[in-house]
C-alpha cells in the first residue's frame, strides 16, 4: 500500500444560499421574519383553502399543485377509506400492537409500524414497485401479461405466488378483501386506465389460481389514474394507513402483556439433521 496522500480533487459544487419550494409560500411577520402572518399552497392562500376546500381537496392540491375534479376528489377519499386500516392481520398492525401492550412510549409507536409498512412484503415499496410496473406494461394486452408472468414463475411447494407487484396470493391464497374494494373503486368516474388494466390483469391471475389483487397493487394503480409520480406513492401508502395503525395501537395500550397470545414450548419445533 503506498503511503502517499491522496489527491483530493474538487467537484466545484455550487450549493444553493437557501431551500427553495413551489409548494409553499409565507409572508414574514413585520416584527419577526422567522414567524408568518399568511401561508399560500401553490398560490392559494390557506385560510381560502380552510374556507372551501375539503380535505381530500387539500392534500391533492398540496400533492400536485393542481386543484383536483369531482371524480378525482371522490377516487382519492374512497381510495382513503380503503387504506385507512392494513388490519390486524398486517405485519405493520401486529408491530404497533405488540409495542402498545409493552408500554412504549406511544411517540415511536406509529414510527415503527410506518417502518414495518414499508417493506417489500405487502407494504409501501411494493407500492413504488408496483407503479412502476403498471406503467411500463399498460400498453400491452393485460391478459397476455398475466399468462407470461405465471409461465414465468418458478415452481414452488409452499409460499405465496407473486406475479408482478402488487398482485398474488396472500397467506397461498386470494386475498378476496382486496378483490371486492377493487371492484368498488373501478365503479368511480375517477378511475382510469391503470386501474382497469390491472383489473383484467388480477382477474386473469386469479382465474389460473395465482391470486390477483393485493392492497399494494390497488394503491398503485389509483395511484397512477390520480397523476401521481411513482415517487410519491410509497410515502402517500404509508401515510394513508397509519390511522388504522393509531387506532389498534390506542386500543391496545392500557392493555397487559397477557392480551397478546403466548407460544408455548409444545409449539417450538427443532429440526434435526
Amino acid at each position: 500500500m503506498s503511503d502517499e496522500p491522496q489527491k483530493v480533487e474538487r467537484r466545484g459544487d455550487r450549493f444553493a444560499e437557501r431551500v427553495e419550494t413551489r409548494i409553499w409560500l409565507e409572508q414574514a411577520a413585520p416584527d419577526n421574519p422567522y414567524n408568518a402572518t399568511e401561508a399560500f399552497c401553490h398560490g392559494y392562500a390557506l385560510q381560502d383553502v380552510l374556507k372551501n376546500c375539503s380535505y381530500w381537496e387539500y392534500i391533492y392540491l398540496l400533492l400536485t399543485g393542481n386543484r383536483c375534479s369531482p371524480a378525482q376528489h371522490a377516487l382519492l377519499e374512497k381510495l382513503g377509506i380503503a387504506l385507512a386500516n392494513p388490519g390486524p392481520r398486517h405485519p405493520a398492525t401486529r408491530a404497533v400492537i405488540a409495542a402498545a401492550v409493552s408500554k412504549t412510549d406511544p411517540v415511536n409507536v406509529l414510527p415503527l409500524g410506518l417502518n414495518v409498512l414499508a417493506g417489500a412484503h405487502l407494504g409501501a415499496a411494493e407500492v413504488g414497485a408496483g407503479m412502476q410496473f403498471l406503467r411500463r406494461h399498460l400498453k400491452r394486452d393485460p391478459i397476455d401479461e398475466a399468462r407470461q408472468r405465471i409461465a414465468e414463475l418458478e415452481t414452488a411447494t409452499s409460499g405465496d405466488s407473486h406475479p408482478a407487484p402488487g398482485f398474488g396470493t396472500r397467506f397461498g391464497g386470494t386475498d378476496h378483501l382486496s378483490g371486492a374494494l377493487a371492484t368498488t373503486l373501478l365503479l368511480e368516474p375517477g378511475a382510469g386506465n391503470a386501474l382497469a388494466w390491472a383489473g383484467h390483469f388480477a382477474q386473469e391471475l386469479e382465474r389460473q389460481g395465482h391470486g390477483g389483487w393485493l392492497m399494494p397493487g390497488l394503491a398503485a394503480a389509483a395511484y397512477l389514474d390520480l397523476g401521481l409520480h411513482p415517487k410519491a406513492g410509497p410515502g402517500l401508502f404509508q401515510w394513508m394507513s397509519a390511522p388504522g395503525l393509531l387506532a389498534h395501537a390506542a386500543e391496545m395500550s392500557n392493555k397487559p402483556l397477557t392480551a397478546l397470545p403466548f407460544i408455548d414450548d409444545s409449539r417450538y419445533f427443532i429440526d434435526e439433521d
